[in-house]
């Protein structure tokens, strides 16, 4: 019992994860923007998000690691000044994955989820849809809703 309680403990420390933050300016908390990734619930259609990298508007890298294999990264949020930012990200549903970028000036002080969508091309293989991209957005977390990911579908004349 003893030696459950205390990988009980260890797996629920290890989680407890902080999301990084740039802050060179040193400003207030509440002076930040904070970017949320969207995690699509369990059973649910859709992929997930993550922030593998954060550059500066002049292509610096900020938040991330630049080696293929490193393990830092896949942030499920991050704190930043305000300003514009590249993000690169991952959307992933457990089977299929992609590494989309997407630009967004921040305002200090807002929330700001980002999340995915699907670009599907309908009956592509043996009358079958598939995902063939996903693209990401960002907005403010007080205009999100589950409810606007729409995914866009096509189909090949």
């Amino acid at each position: 019992m003893k030696h459950t309680i205390i990988f009980s403990a260890f797996l629920v420390s290890s989680c407890a994860v902080t999301n990084p933050s740039y802050n060179q300016s040193g400003l207030a908390p509440e002076e930040l923007a904070r970017v949320k990734t969207y995690v699509v619930p369990w059973l649910k259609n859709g992929h997930s998000a993550s922030i593998n990298r954060v550059y500066s508007e002049s292509g610096n890298l900020l938040l991330g690691s630049n080696s293929l294999f490193s393990n830092e990264g896949a942030f499920l949020g991050v704190t930043l000044e305000p300003g514009k930012y590249h993000f690169d990200t991952r959307c992933d549903d457990g089977f299929t994955y992609s590494f989309p970028k997407v630009t967004a000036e921040v305002k200090g002080g807002v929330s700001y989820i980002l999340f995915c969508e699907r670009i599907i091309e309908e009956k592509a293989f043996l009358g079958l849809n598939q995902i063939r991209a996903n693209r990401v957005k960002i907005i403010e977390e007080k205009d999100f809703s589950p409810d606007i990911i729409s995914d866009t579908r096509y189909e090949k004349e």
